[in-house]
């Protein structure tokens, strides 16, 4: 699995923390797939490919639509800004015939950076949402597993048709000590 489009589209890191994250995802996803070896029924295979698959699909569509609608974004959020630093407020900063710092390459570059902040953390919650559904599902599986094993200890102890000591096992009839019959003189 390629981080490398995850946060920036050149695949550049974005600094330490940026290395940081890539680690983190790399661990849980290796330490997923590990239990997901766990599985032995196809039927399992199956689910967690589905869950995998799934999720790959919507992270894809969200690259997508982030990619389409990038410029549109940036100019929502260029306007949300310029909105709010164009509202009249009794908080009068600069004083009358200065001229204030309103720069239009600031706005572009804050909107720039709210946006791609905005998908991040829809990508961060998309991720979340998988790691929560491959945990309940592995753990769903373990606890059948744990499950049917008891069961069919359970019902092997039921159906055992041996008589008498041949059903003890051999860890009971150590536990047990012979009796010994006296004899009376």
């Amino acid at each position: 699995m390629s981080y490398a489009d995850d946060n920036d589209p050149d695949g550049r890191l974005n600094g330490p923390a940026d290395l940081r994250q890539r680690l983190h995802r790399a661990f849980k996803d290796s330490s997923m797939k590990l239990e997901g070896e766990r599985l032995n029924r196809p039927r399992d295979f199956g689910t967690m490919r589905a869950i995998v698959e799934g999720h790959r699909m919507r992270m894809w569509e969200a690259q997508e639509v982030y990619k389409q609608e990038y410029a549109t974004r940036v100019e929502l959020r260029m306007r949300e800004l310029i909105d709010q630093r164009g509202k009249k407020t009794l908080d009068h900063r600069h004083p009358q015939g200065i001229a204030d710092r309103f720069n239009a390459s600031d706005l572009r570059r804050q909107a720039e950076r709210d946006v791609r902040h905005d998908h991040e953390k829809h990508l961060a919650r998309l991720r979340r949402q998988r790691e929560e559904d491959m945990r309940g599902f592995l753990h769903g599986v373990a606890r059948k597993d744990a499950i049917q094993g008891k069961a069919k200890d359970g019902f092997t102890r039921a159906v055992d048709r041996r008589k008498g000591m041949e059903r003890r096992t051999s860890d009971q009839a150590r536990a047990r000590p012979k009796q010994r019959s006296r004899k009376r003189d």
